[in-house]
């Protein structure tokens, strides 16, 4: 069994930014670089060639396309109480490939918390224990309103190693623009 999931890892020239808050706000620092997460993680057994293929053939299709992140928003969810960037230019794409990879053989582990809808592309940049912790925090951070601006070029496969840190699995270069 693999504890896998499948992201995009943007590359900012502002990314230092993102760290900086990720270094204050984010346990996950140290384990996973900043990502925007396509499929949550999920435990499976699914062959890496199986799921190779259904990657190769969702993404068939999908050019690299332009992303821009830009406001600090805040998430409470069952899962936690959050501090995200959101996904301004290319959401659309983010979604269609959230989607697209949720299909066929992925499609067991669409997170039930999902439910109908409502995928929000993100960047998240903080996890807090509690409600009081994360509007302090968005208070101190709020006001930024740095722009992040790259081109989308691959998709990441990565699963977590034996010190639930990412391990880069395979990467898919989508087609050129």
């Amino acid at each position: 069994m693999k504890n896998r999931c499948i992201m995009i890892f943007p590359d900012f020239d502002n990314m230092q930014v993102i760290d900086g808050l990720r270094n204050r706000y984010d346990h996950m620092v140290h384990r996973v670089r900043p990502h925007i997460t396509l499929v949550f993680p999920f435990v499976s057994d699914i062959e890496d060639d199986v799921l190779h293929r259904h990657l190769a053939q969702a993404l068939s299709g999908i050019r690299s396309f332009p992303l821009t992140l830009q406001g600090i928003r805040k998430l409470e969810s069952p899962g936690g109480c959050y501090l995200y960037i959101g996904v301004q230019g290319g959401a659309d794409v983010v979604r269609e490939l959230h989607t697209a990879l949720y299909d066929g053989i992925l499609q067991p582990f669409l997170p039930e918390w999902k439910g109908g809808g409502g995928f929000i592309p993100h960047m998240t940049i903080g996890q807090f224990e509690d409600h009081d912790q994360m509007c302090r925090a968005y208070d101190e951070i709020a006001s930024i309103v740095e722009v992040f601006h790259t081109v989308v070029t691959k998709i990441t496969v990565e699963s977590t190693d034996e010190n639930e840190r990412s391990v880069v699995e395979r990467e898919f270069y989508l087609a050129a623009d």
